[in-house]
Protein backbone atom coordinates (compact mmCIF):
# COMPACT_ATOMS: atom_id res chain seq x y z
CA UNK A 1 0.00 0.00 0.00
CA UNK A 2 1.63 3.52 -0.74
CA UNK A 3 2.06 6.03 2.42
CA UNK A 4 4.33 8.64 2.66
CA UNK A 5 7.64 8.81 4.47
CA UNK A 6 9.04 11.69 7.04
CA UNK A 7 9.99 13.58 4.05
CA UNK A 8 7.08 13.35 2.52
CA UNK A 9 8.23 11.21 -0.10
CA UNK A 10 5.28 8.37 -1.79
CA UNK A 11 6.50 4.88 -1.07
CA UNK A 12 5.03 1.32 -1.09
CA UNK A 13 5.41 -1.03 1.49
CA UNK A 14 3.34 -4.32 2.41
CA UNK A 15 1.61 -3.91 5.71
CA UNK A 16 0.42 -7.22 7.31
CA UNK A 17 -2.30 -7.79 10.14
CA UNK A 18 -4.04 -10.80 11.47
CA UNK A 19 -5.54 -11.85 14.47
CA UNK A 20 -5.90 -15.68 13.60
CA UNK A 21 -5.32 -17.84 16.76
CA UNK A 22 -2.03 -18.81 14.33
CA UNK A 23 -1.69 -15.42 13.32
CA UNK A 24 1.77 -15.35 14.48
CA UNK A 25 3.11 -18.35 12.29
CA UNK A 26 0.67 -16.80 9.12
CA UNK A 27 2.59 -13.54 9.39
CA UNK A 28 5.91 -14.51 9.63
CA UNK A 29 5.30 -16.75 6.52
CA UNK A 30 3.69 -13.58 5.00
CA UNK A 31 7.23 -12.03 5.47
CA UNK A 32 9.06 -14.54 3.83
CA UNK A 33 7.04 -14.24 1.10
CA UNK A 34 6.94 -10.60 0.62
CA UNK A 35 10.62 -10.29 1.14
CA UNK A 36 11.78 -10.58 -2.41
CA UNK A 37 10.46 -7.58 -3.35
CA UNK A 38 12.48 -4.69 -2.51
CA UNK A 39 9.12 -2.66 -0.50
CA UNK A 40 9.69 -2.01 3.45
CA UNK A 41 7.47 -4.73 5.13
CA UNK A 42 5.30 -3.51 8.11
CA UNK A 43 3.75 -5.72 10.44
CA UNK A 44 0.97 -4.76 12.94
CA UNK A 45 0.94 -6.77 16.47
CA UNK A 46 1.17 -6.68 19.78
CA UNK A 47 2.45 -10.29 20.14
CA UNK A 48 5.64 -10.83 21.52
CA UNK A 49 5.28 -14.23 20.04
CA UNK A 50 5.60 -12.58 16.39
CA UNK A 51 8.23 -10.14 17.62
CA UNK A 52 10.67 -13.39 18.59
CA UNK A 53 9.59 -14.96 15.27
CA UNK A 54 10.38 -12.08 13.21
CA UNK A 55 13.84 -11.94 14.52
CA UNK A 56 14.84 -15.15 14.44
CA UNK A 57 13.68 -15.22 10.44
CA UNK A 58 15.06 -12.51 9.32
CA UNK A 59 18.47 -13.82 10.79
CA UNK A 60 17.61 -17.27 9.67
CA UNK A 61 16.91 -15.92 5.88
CA UNK A 62 19.47 -13.46 5.81
CA UNK A 63 17.39 -10.79 4.57
CA UNK A 64 17.93 -7.21 4.16
CA UNK A 65 14.78 -5.80 3.35
CA UNK A 66 13.31 -2.90 5.69
CA UNK A 67 11.08 -4.76 8.15
CA UNK A 68 9.21 -2.71 10.85
CA UNK A 69 6.85 -4.25 13.90
CA UNK A 70 4.33 -2.01 15.02
CA UNK A 71 1.94 -2.54 17.84
CA UNK A 72 -1.36 -1.21 17.54
CA UNK A 73 -2.19 -0.70 20.94
CA UNK A 74 -1.93 3.19 22.30
CA UNK A 75 1.60 4.64 23.15
CA UNK A 76 3.55 0.99 22.16
CA UNK A 77 6.83 0.23 20.09
CA UNK A 78 7.79 0.66 16.65
CA UNK A 79 10.59 -1.73 16.46
CA UNK A 80 13.21 -1.81 13.48
CA UNK A 81 13.97 -5.45 13.26
CA UNK A 82 16.97 -5.26 11.70
CA UNK A 83 18.60 -2.60 13.93
CA UNK A 84 17.78 -4.94 17.05
CA UNK A 85 19.21 -8.12 15.53
CA UNK A 86 22.36 -5.95 14.85
CA UNK A 87 22.47 -4.86 18.53
CA UNK A 88 21.77 -8.40 19.94
CA UNK A 89 22.81 -10.45 17.49
CA UNK A 90 25.29 -12.86 19.75
CA UNK A 91 21.39 -14.10 21.39
CA UNK A 92 19.55 -14.45 18.17
CA UNK A 93 20.45 -18.13 17.92
CA UNK A 94 19.04 -19.08 21.19
CA UNK A 95 15.89 -16.86 20.56
CA UNK A 96 13.58 -19.73 19.77
CA UNK A 97 14.69 -22.42 22.44
CA UNK A 98 14.97 -19.98 24.90
CA UNK A 99 11.27 -18.78 23.40
CA UNK A 100 10.16 -22.78 23.72
CA UNK A 101 10.12 -23.21 26.89
CA UNK A 102 9.61 -19.52 28.14
CA UNK A 103 6.70 -18.53 25.74
CA UNK A 104 3.36 -17.10 27.54
CA UNK A 105 1.14 -18.80 25.88
CA UNK A 106 3.20 -22.40 25.81
CA UNK A 107 3.80 -22.51 29.35
CA UNK A 108 1.05 -20.11 31.17
CA UNK A 109 -1.95 -22.17 29.45
CA UNK A 110 -0.71 -26.21 29.66
CA UNK A 111 1.53 -25.96 32.64
CA UNK A 112 0.28 -22.91 34.69
CA UNK A 113 3.73 -21.47 34.97
CA UNK A 114 5.02 -17.73 34.97
CA UNK A 115 8.67 -17.12 33.56
CA UNK A 116 10.38 -16.68 36.33
CA UNK A 117 9.24 -20.31 37.29
CA UNK A 118 10.58 -21.70 33.94
CA UNK A 119 13.91 -19.52 34.43
CA UNK A 120 14.24 -21.27 37.74
CA UNK A 121 14.09 -23.93 36.07
CA UNK A 122 16.40 -23.53 33.56
CA UNK A 123 19.11 -22.59 36.20
CA UNK A 124 18.47 -26.08 37.53
CA UNK A 125 19.54 -27.03 34.17
CA UNK A 126 16.62 -29.70 34.35
CA UNK A 127 16.82 -31.01 30.80
CA UNK A 128 16.74 -27.68 28.99
CA UNK A 129 19.32 -29.61 26.03
CA UNK A 130 16.03 -31.07 24.81
CA UNK A 131 14.85 -28.25 23.21
CA UNK A 132 18.32 -26.57 21.51
CA UNK A 133 21.68 -25.04 21.45
CA UNK A 134 21.76 -24.19 25.61
CA UNK A 135 25.46 -23.06 24.96
CA UNK A 136 27.15 -19.74 26.99
CA UNK A 137 24.70 -17.32 24.16
CA UNK A 138 21.92 -19.13 26.12
CA UNK A 139 23.06 -18.15 29.52
CA UNK A 140 23.02 -14.71 28.30
CA UNK A 141 19.19 -14.88 27.12
CA UNK A 142 18.41 -16.08 30.45
CA UNK A 143 20.21 -12.89 32.21
CA UNK A 144 18.75 -10.75 30.22
CA UNK A 145 15.52 -12.29 30.93
CA UNK A 146 16.01 -12.27 34.27
CA UNK A 147 16.70 -8.73 34.34
CA UNK A 148 13.69 -7.78 33.20
CA UNK A 149 11.83 -9.65 35.60
CA UNK A 150 13.97 -9.34 38.66
CA UNK A 151 12.28 -7.57 42.19
CA UNK A 152 15.40 -5.50 41.95
CA UNK A 153 13.84 -3.58 39.41
CA UNK A 154 12.19 -1.23 42.02
CA UNK A 155 9.59 0.95 40.18
CA UNK A 156 9.60 3.53 42.81
CA UNK A 157 12.44 4.56 41.46
CA UNK A 158 10.72 5.49 38.57
CA UNK A 159 7.76 7.72 39.96
CA UNK A 160 5.50 4.75 40.96
CA UNK A 161 4.18 3.75 44.13
CA UNK A 162 2.76 1.02 45.71
CA UNK A 163 -0.62 0.04 46.32
CA UNK A 164 -0.86 -2.54 48.72
CA UNK A 165 -4.55 -3.33 49.11
CA UNK A 166 -4.63 -3.97 45.23
CA UNK A 167 -1.61 -5.43 44.10
CA UNK A 168 -0.63 -3.03 41.86
CA UNK A 169 1.24 0.20 41.42
CA UNK A 170 0.04 3.42 40.70
CA UNK A 171 1.72 6.78 39.66
CA UNK A 172 2.62 9.31 42.10
CA UNK A 173 2.58 13.11 41.32
CA UNK A 174 6.55 13.85 40.42
CA UNK A 175 8.25 16.99 39.28
CA UNK A 176 8.78 16.55 35.41
CA UNK A 177 12.52 15.71 35.95
CA UNK A 178 11.86 12.91 38.33
CA UNK A 179 12.40 9.44 36.84
CA UNK A 180 10.33 8.10 34.67
CA UNK A 181 9.37 4.19 33.81
CA UNK A 182 12.15 3.61 31.49
CA UNK A 183 10.37 3.55 27.52
CA UNK A 184 12.50 0.69 26.49
CA UNK A 185 11.05 -0.90 29.46
CA UNK A 186 7.09 -0.28 28.64
CA UNK A 187 8.28 -0.90 24.78
CA UNK A 188 8.53 -4.80 25.74
CA UNK A 189 5.87 -5.23 27.95
CA UNK A 190 2.85 -6.85 26.46
CA UNK A 191 0.07 -6.56 29.33
CA UNK A 192 -1.30 -2.92 30.16
CA UNK A 193 1.68 -1.95 32.10
CA UNK A 194 1.36 1.60 32.76
CA UNK A 195 -1.67 0.17 34.69
CA UNK A 196 -0.87 -2.67 36.51
CA UNK A 197 2.93 -1.98 36.77
CA UNK A 198 3.78 -4.53 39.28
CA UNK A 199 3.02 -7.76 36.81
CA UNK A 200 6.43 -7.39 35.46
CA UNK A 201 8.52 -7.60 38.42
CA UNK A 202 7.44 -11.21 37.10
CA UNK A 203 6.75 -11.10 33.89
CA UNK A 204 7.41 -9.30 31.04
CA UNK A 205 4.26 -10.85 29.09
CA UNK A 206 0.76 -10.53 28.75
CA UNK A 207 -1.20 -11.95 31.91
CA UNK A 208 -1.84 -14.69 30.19
CA UNK A 209 -5.22 -16.94 29.94
CA UNK A 210 -6.91 -18.26 32.26
CA UNK A 211 -9.64 -20.69 32.58
CA UNK A 212 -11.84 -21.75 35.62
CA UNK A 213 -13.65 -25.32 34.78
CA UNK A 214 -16.81 -25.30 36.96
CA UNK A 215 -19.69 -28.04 36.82
CA UNK A 216 -22.84 -28.24 38.09
CA UNK A 217 -25.50 -31.84 37.94
CA UNK A 218 -28.16 -33.28 39.28
CA UNK A 219 -28.20 -37.28 39.42
CA UNK A 220 -31.31 -39.42 38.95
CA UNK A 221 -31.98 -39.69 42.84
CA UNK A 222 -32.20 -35.73 43.11
CA UNK A 223 -29.12 -35.09 44.77
CA UNK A 224 -27.26 -32.27 43.38
CA UNK A 225 -23.89 -31.40 43.07
CA UNK A 226 -20.86 -28.32 41.88
CA UNK A 227 -17.48 -28.32 40.82
CA UNK A 228 -15.30 -25.77 40.54
CA UNK A 229 -11.45 -25.51 39.37
CA UNK A 230 -8.83 -22.65 40.01
CA UNK A 231 -8.64 -20.68 37.30
CA UNK A 232 -4.51 -20.30 37.49
CA UNK A 233 -4.40 -16.84 37.64
CA UNK A 234 -0.38 -15.51 37.57
CA UNK A 235 1.18 -13.24 39.67
CA UNK A 236 -0.98 -14.00 43.02
CA UNK A 237 0.23 -12.34 46.30
CA UNK A 238 1.74 -15.09 48.18
CA UNK A 239 -0.19 -16.47 50.43
CA UNK A 240 -3.81 -15.36 48.38
CA UNK A 241 -6.52 -17.57 48.66
CA UNK A 242 -9.36 -17.60 45.84
CA UNK A 243 -12.98 -17.80 45.63
CA UNK A 244 -12.60 -21.91 44.91
CA UNK A 245 -11.95 -23.25 48.04
CA UNK A 246 -14.36 -20.40 49.89
CA UNK A 247 -17.80 -22.28 50.59
CA UNK A 248 -20.47 -19.86 48.55
CA UNK A 249 -17.99 -18.40 46.47
CA UNK A 250 -16.44 -20.58 43.91
CA UNK A 251 -19.35 -22.96 44.15
CA UNK A 252 -22.42 -23.85 46.11
CA UNK A 253 -24.61 -26.77 46.50
CA UNK A 254 -28.39 -27.30 48.06
CA UNK A 255 -30.21 -30.62 47.33
CA UNK A 256 -33.89 -28.43 48.09
CA UNK A 257 -32.43 -24.98 46.22
CA UNK A 258 -29.65 -25.82 43.47
CA UNK A 259 -26.59 -25.56 42.44
CA UNK A 260 -23.89 -22.99 40.81
CA UNK A 261 -20.26 -22.73 39.92
CA UNK A 262 -18.72 -19.92 39.32
CA UNK A 263 -15.66 -18.26 37.43
CA UNK A 264 -13.97 -15.12 37.33
CA UNK A 265 -11.42 -13.04 39.52
CA UNK A 266 -11.60 -14.18 42.91
CA UNK A 267 -12.11 -10.95 45.10
CA UNK A 268 -14.81 -9.92 43.58
CA UNK A 269 -16.73 -13.42 43.47
CA UNK A 270 -15.48 -13.30 47.29
CA UNK A 271 -16.94 -10.09 48.10
CA UNK A 272 -20.45 -11.14 47.03
CA UNK A 273 -20.21 -14.75 47.94
CA UNK A 274 -21.93 -14.97 44.35
CA UNK A 275 -22.60 -18.75 44.38
CA UNK A 276 -24.85 -18.39 47.61
CA UNK A 277 -26.07 -14.94 46.39
CA UNK A 278 -27.59 -16.96 43.36
CA UNK A 279 -28.86 -19.67 45.70
CA UNK A 280 -30.62 -16.94 47.99
CA UNK A 281 -32.51 -15.16 44.73
CA UNK A 282 -33.70 -19.16 44.19
CA UNK A 283 -35.00 -19.51 47.38
CA UNK A 284 -36.78 -16.35 47.36
CA UNK A 285 -38.60 -17.99 44.17
CA UNK A 286 -36.34 -16.66 41.92
CA UNK A 287 -36.20 -19.12 38.21
CA UNK A 288 -32.29 -20.29 37.65
CA UNK A 289 -32.17 -18.17 34.76
CA UNK A 290 -33.30 -15.23 36.75
CA UNK A 291 -31.64 -15.90 39.76
CA UNK A 292 -28.42 -16.45 37.80
CA UNK A 293 -28.97 -13.23 35.91
CA UNK A 294 -29.45 -11.10 39.34
CA UNK A 295 -26.20 -12.63 40.51
CA UNK A 296 -24.02 -10.99 37.74
CA UNK A 297 -25.27 -8.45 37.56
CA UNK A 298 -24.75 -7.58 40.93
CA UNK A 299 -21.40 -8.05 41.14
CA UNK A 300 -20.62 -6.16 38.83
CA UNK A 301 -22.74 -3.37 39.74
CA UNK A 302 -21.43 -3.84 43.52
CA UNK A 303 -17.85 -4.59 43.26
CA UNK A 304 -17.24 -3.69 39.22
CA UNK A 305 -16.50 -7.50 38.61
CA UNK A 306 -16.65 -9.69 35.79
CA UNK A 307 -17.69 -13.40 35.87
CA UNK A 308 -19.90 -15.84 35.05
CA UNK A 309 -21.87 -18.73 36.27
CA UNK A 310 -23.28 -22.05 35.76
CA UNK A 311 -26.53 -22.87 37.80
CA UNK A 312 -29.17 -25.94 38.05
CA UNK A 313 -32.04 -26.38 39.91
CA UNK A 314 -33.81 -29.43 41.36
CA UNK A 315 -35.63 -30.30 38.35
CA UNK A 316 -32.56 -29.30 35.96
CA UNK A 317 -33.66 -26.32 34.89
CA UNK A 318 -30.24 -24.49 33.98
CA UNK A 319 -28.68 -21.53 33.14
CA UNK A 320 -25.31 -20.36 32.00
CA UNK A 321 -24.84 -16.21 32.50
CA UNK A 322 -21.83 -13.93 32.37
CA UNK A 323 -20.42 -10.75 32.27
CA UNK A 324 -17.32 -11.22 30.39
CA UNK A 325 -17.04 -10.65 26.98
CA UNK A 326 -16.91 -14.59 26.63
CA UNK A 327 -17.27 -17.75 28.62
CA UNK A 328 -17.70 -21.15 27.10
CA UNK A 329 -20.20 -23.84 28.13
CA UNK A 330 -22.04 -26.66 27.83
CA UNK A 331 -25.22 -28.44 29.18
CA UNK A 332 -26.82 -32.19 28.15
CA UNK A 333 -30.03 -32.85 28.90
CA UNK A 334 -32.07 -36.03 27.78
CA UNK A 335 -30.37 -36.35 24.14
CA UNK A 336 -29.41 -32.49 23.31
CA UNK A 337 -26.18 -31.00 23.69
CA UNK A 338 -26.82 -27.14 24.61
CA UNK A 339 -23.62 -25.23 24.24
CA UNK A 340 -22.38 -21.45 23.52
CA UNK A 341 -19.28 -19.16 23.90
CA UNK A 342 -20.58 -15.15 23.22
CA UNK A 343 -23.63 -13.86 25.04
CA UNK A 344 -26.87 -14.48 22.98
CA UNK A 345 -25.20 -17.93 21.82
CA UNK A 346 -27.02 -20.97 22.03
CA UNK A 347 -26.30 -23.95 19.65
CA UNK A 348 -27.98 -27.24 19.97
CA UNK A 349 -26.46 -30.92 19.21
CA UNK A 350 -28.19 -34.40 18.90
CA UNK A 351 -26.16 -36.62 21.08
CA UNK A 352 -27.82 -39.73 19.26
CA UNK A 353 -29.61 -41.47 22.08
CA UNK A 354 -29.87 -41.30 25.74
CA UNK A 355 -27.37 -39.97 28.03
Amino acid sequence: MPHRDQDGRKKERYELENQQEEADTIIVQQVLGCAGEAHPISVVSADTDVFVLLLHHYHQAGLDVPLIMESPRKERAIVDIKVTLSKHSEIVENLLPAHAISGCDTVASYYGLGKGSVINVLKAEYEPSAIGNMDAPFQQVLYQATAFISASLNPEEFGWKKDTCNRSLIPTHLPEDAKRVPDYILEMIRCGCKRDFLLFLYVFSCRGKMGTVGAVAVDSEGNIACATSTGGMLNKMEGRVGDTPCIGSGGYADNQVGAVSTTGHGEAIMKVTLARLILFHMEQGQSVEAASDLGVAYMKSRVSGLGGVVSVDPQGRWAARFSSLQMSWAAAQTETLHYGLYAGEHFTQSLGGPL
